[in-house]
């Protein structure tokens, strides 16, 4: 089950009244700007405008109230490669996005020059024999660790910013090391960002707070694991039994000839995140997530940028007297991760990670007293998921049928 930290509703108990619908905290989708236009499809890129709406205060964004961090973020998440690093950079700041992107970045050009390099020795491809074989692991324990990795790598490894799954096997790679991918667009390489008088870190277990007073607020908030006095928010959605919940296609890869081989990973998830009585109203959560990949000279997984094809579909119906919602959903273009959700209400595909709401139509809406409780007996029916994801450099297809 994906975790996800509804920052939002937190925010909402303190200003507004209580069981109005929040809005859920928005999230990240990392797309290089080679992408090609597709149906995920914005307004042109209007860079924020710092004295409006946030400040560069230490090294991390301060977003001047929770209204101007609705107004900048889903711009912020948005920007491409080139334009997230001028904007960046000219604002003094450096987003966990934009370390990653360099990361990958800086490991496809390792291996380019790896290529080169162990051309004629034990490592390379043209010697015909298995990666598992000892002379294969002799050669590998000869190579110095600045030629294992890039330095991006390790120093993005050293902060905590990556981690490694899988860690000393043949299927080792990185991953992030934060508990929702939502953020690492706008929190620096500490996780931390603010709204308004609050001070947030994110780890990759949950959310730390404190109210900011002054410099010394972030040297106690960087140690809020031994510090009780910090008040330390997660939330997790809640599905029903019914719930597809995540759902992985696991790794489709290419067959163990290759010396390159290259894989793909599909997750997809559709669950039921609450209800909401106020408004009668069900939440859910329904996003997508593709991983490519491939192996360096070293056999070592590495994140590969590629041209894909995504497309999906889902049916779901709700109420006693059903409500049903279908919709479709493709994306093409460049990208080595892509991550959105879809919103069955509208038919359209975001560029970042939210949560959507049905509501009853009148028939439901007047289904007799004893509401909610009558109508927890007619549970959300997730009918239909039918998702697939092509490389088409070498036409592998990763795919989750339901």
């Amino acid at each position: 089950m994906l975790i996800e930290i509804d920052l939002q509703n937190y925010l909402n108990k303190k200003f507004m009244r209580k069981n109005i619908i929040s809005i859920a905290i928005i999230a990240i989708i990392f797309v290089f700007s080679s992408c090609e236009k597709n149906e995920l499809s914005f307004k042109p890129e209007v860079v924020p405008k710092a004295e409006v709406d946030f400040e560069v205060r230490d090294g991390y964004l301060v977003f001047k109230s929770k209204e101007a961090f609705r107004r900048s973020i889903n711009t912020i998440i948005n920007l491409t490669e080139s334009n997230r690093e001028k904007w960046e950079k000219g604002i003094g700041f450096m987003s966990q996005q934009r370390i990653t992107n360099n990361v990958i970045r800086e490991e496809l050009k390792k291996d380019s020059i790896n290529r080169i390099k162990f051309a004629n020795t034990d490592l390379s491809p043209n010697k015909n024999f298995d990666y598992n074989s000892e002379a294969f692991a002799k050669a590998l324990s000869l190579v110095s660790k600045s030629d294992l990795h890039s330095e991006a790598y390790y120093n993005a490894l050293n902060k905590g910013i990556i981690k490694l799954v899988n860690k000393g096997t043949l299927d080792e790679y990185w991953d992030y090391n934060i508990l929702n991918r939502s953020y690492i667009g706008y929190i620096n390489e500490d996780g931390l960002f603010g709204i308004a008088d609050t001070l947030y870190q994110v780890t990759d277990n949950g959310i730390n707070s404190i109210k900011y007073i002054d410099n010394s607020s972030k040297t106690n908030l960087l140690k809020s694991k031994l510090n009780t006095t910090v008040n330390k928010i997660r939330f997790s959605p809640t599905q029903s039994s019914d719930s597809p919940g995540v759902l992985t296609s696991g790794w489709v890869q290419e067959p163990s000839g290759p010396w390159y081989p290259k894989r793909i990973k599909l997750d997809v998830e559709l669950s039921m995140k609450n209800l909401i009585t106020l408004t009668l109203s069900y939440e859910f959560y329904h996003r997508f997530y593709v991983t490519c990949q491939q192996r360096n000279v070293f056999r070592q997984w590495i994140r590969d940028v590629t041209y894909i094809k995504l497309y999906g579909t889902w049916e779901i119906t709700v109420y006693r007297f059903p409500q049903v919602y279908s919709s479709s959903f493709s994306y093409s273009g460049n990208a080595a991760n892509i991550y959105g959700s879809k919103n069955p209400e509208n038919g359209q595909g975001n560029l970042y990670d939210s949560y959507y709401s049905v509501s009853p139509n009148q028939q439901n809406y007047d289904y007799g007293n004893g509401w909610p409780e009558r109508q927890l007996a007619y549970q959300p029916e997730f009918n239909s998921l039918n998702w697939s994801v092509t490389r088409t450099d070498k036409n592998l297809t990763a795919s989750i049928v339901r």
